[in-house]
């Protein structure tokens, strides 16, 4: 097995479908802020792993950096050695970007994950910019809800 279980995420960050760490977490990743997964160093027993996430309360900042430990325990089994990341409540090892990255793992996949060299992580921020392409703002009327058709046109139509 290639893969995180949830089981283990759930045991790692003392959460639950419904705790809010792991709700925040699957929302982040099915958001697409979690801009990028790797690993720095990978070996037969452990695998340190590297991620970024946006800021959920400020997108253009810097990104939230996630360092962990996976570490294979036997022909199945992956744990979570450690976590940590540079958000406030990151030393917790249970915020909701630790948990985006490894519910990312677990549907991904460890083989799936490329390596990260240090001139890479110096340039990941580079790849924040497509997903800040769907943040960029518009007019309102190229928005779908504004459609001319939904619009009833009031316009001349007081009776005032």
């Amino acid at each position: 097995m290639n893969r995180v279980s949830l089981n283990e995420i759930y045991t790692f960050c003392n959460g639950t479908p419904t705790t809010r760490n792991m709700v925040e977490g699957e929302n982040i990743l099915n958001s697409g802020h979690l801009i990028h997964c790797g690993y720095t160093n990978k070996d037969d027993a452990n695998i340190n792993l590297f991620a970024m996430c946006l800021q959920t309360s400020a997108l253009r900042d810097k990104p939230h950096e996630v360092y962990g430990t996976l570490s294979f325990q036997n022909e199945i089994t992956w744990i979570v050695s450690q976590m940590v990341c540079s958000c406030k409540a990151g030393a917790s090892q249970t915020c909701k970007h630790i948990v985006a990255t490894l519910l990312h793992i677990n549907r991904s996949g460890i083989n799936i994950l490329e390596e990260v060299s240090q001139t890479d992580l110096k340039c990941t921020w580079n790849q924040k910019k497509p997903a800040l392409q769907s943040y960029a703002p518009k007019p309102l009327k190229n928005h779908s809800y504004f459609n001319k058709s939904k619009i009833p046109n009031t316009i001349g139509n007081s009776s005032i």
